[in-house]
């Protein structure tokens, strides 16, 4: 019992140090979050789009949007389109004190193969350009370079450390993507 102890000491005695919120959160007594509260709605919606990917000279349309792509400026930008053969490509842009961050925006290539979910982990491999991006739409491109198939399922794991799909080399993609 004494070992359970220490290690929750530690535990707690490293968030605090660290400058943990959530040890000053678990510890106020009005908690900030109301469950009865609606979800804010976007500012707006996109629900057109589509998007290409060339990866080794072959090239795939994505001409379906995955549900609606939303805008806020206060929560930022998030679009996933699909081939409806199994490839998704997400674009996802951050707000910082209610501005748009264009250069924060990234990309997300996914592909769903038989039953396995096929992921690029490494998305810092691409370099996303918005070109626009506002309640009128969405569009811009990315570079990517070296980027690799790993298993979604061991990507986002607690150790961090995504299982690379065998037979699966190392690839470049250039992406362009658009919605309204």
């Amino acid at each position: 019992m004494r070992g359970v102890a220490q290690i929750a000491a530690v535990a707690v005695l490293s968030g605090a140090l660290s400058g943990c919120d959530l040890l000053a959160l678990l510890a106020a007594e009005d908690f900030p979050f109301d469950p009865e509260a609606p979800f804010p709605s976007p500012a707006a919606t996109y629900e057109e789009g589509s998007a290409t990917i060339e990866i080794d000279a072959e090239t795939f349309v994505l001409d379906e949007l995955v549900g609606i792509g939303s805008y806020d400026p206060d929560y930022g930008v998030g679009v996933t389109w699909t081939d409806g053969e199994g490839l998704y490509l997400g674009y996802y842009g951050y707000s910082y004190d209610g501005l748009l961050a264009p250069d924060e925006g990234y990309v997300s290539i996914d592909r769903v193969v038989e039953s396995q979910h096929w992921v690029i982990y490494n998305s810092e491999r691409c370099v996303t350009t918005t070109d626009k991006s506002s309640p009128d739409g969405l569009s811009g491109s990315a570079v990517c370079r070296g980027i690799q198939w790993t298993d979604y399922f061991s990507a986002y794991t607690a150790t961090g450390v995504p299982v690379d799909i065998p037979g699966e080399e190392p690839f470049d993609a250039d992406i362009t993507f658009e919605a309204h």
